[in-house]
């Protein structure tokens, strides 16, 4: 039978997960590794509740009903750890970290298997100013290893770039956010851009990239771009908001 302490704790971890779990959910995309900490509690009230169930079981019920649920049980608990062992194990044959820890792959090959973005921030890294400000696009907000300042703005630019009325707008909506390098990930922008601009919207963006953003570097399906001023660049457009 449950003490009134143990029915506390229960009450505590139970309040604890739903909020950690509600306060996670409306704050930010949600991500198994934003809601780790709610598991230990929730194993915790599992194994109540099977003792709970147990508990019930040998109370009510005739010795061969008690050993079939109790087998019952034991199965469940067997399928769902086994599940979970499944999982683990497909997480360690995908991570492979023993690439890495026997020599097979140095570091800088064996991040860029997971992240391929990860030579054009390291170019960012070696190359760029330290005041560098890097506007990221459909990077799924990853700012891993890089030294530079990255913010990540997707709905800033496709705002900037559909308000346009000609493409040194997006240029200057960028430069009055103190922007000086974009990094992008071609395949989400082309996507964006197939299915949400019109023709006019696709060829502004086009000739933003031809007249007002130099390529870098450009590599697995990411490219880093300068902003550059260009003399042809109106007052007109610079006074636009």
């Amino acid at each position: 039978k449950s003490t009134p302490m143990i029915k506390a704790e229960k009450k505590i971890l139970l309040t604890f997960a739903v909020l950690y779990l509600l306060f996670t959910f409306f704050k930010t995309d949600m991500r198994i590794r934003y809601i780790a900490p709610i598991i230990p509690p929730l194993v915790i009230l599992a194994m109540y509740g099977l003792h709970q169930i147990s508990t019930f079981v040998a109370g009510n019920f005739s010795v061969p009903v008690r050993r079939f649920m109790t087998v019952g049980l034991l199965a469940a608990a067997a399928f769902m750890i086994g599940m979970n062992g499944a999982y683990v194990w497909g997480q360690f044959n995908y991570a492979d970290p023993m690439s890495y820890l026997s020599g097979r792959l140095d570091r800088e090959a064996y991040i860029e298997r997971y992240r391929p973005e990860y030579p054009t921030i390291q170019y960012a890294n070696l190359n760029l100013r330290d005041n560098s400000k890097i506007l990221c696009l459909y990077l799924g907000n990853r700012r891993y290893y890089s030294d530079k300042e990255m913010i990540f703005g997707d709905a800033f630019f496709r705002s900037a770039v559909t308000d346009a009325e000609v493409p040194e707008n997006i240029f200057v909506n960028l430069k009055r956010q103190g922007i000086t390098h974009l990094l992008i990930r071609y395949d989400l922008l082309n996507q964006w851009s197939n299915r949400q601009l019109n023709d006019r919207s696709k060829q502004i963006l086009s000739t933003f990239f031809k007249d007002h953003a130099h390529r870098l570097l450009s590599k697995a399906g990411y490219g880093l771009y300068q902003l550059q001023f260009r003399p042809w660049l109106s007052s007109e457009a610079m006074g636009k908001d």
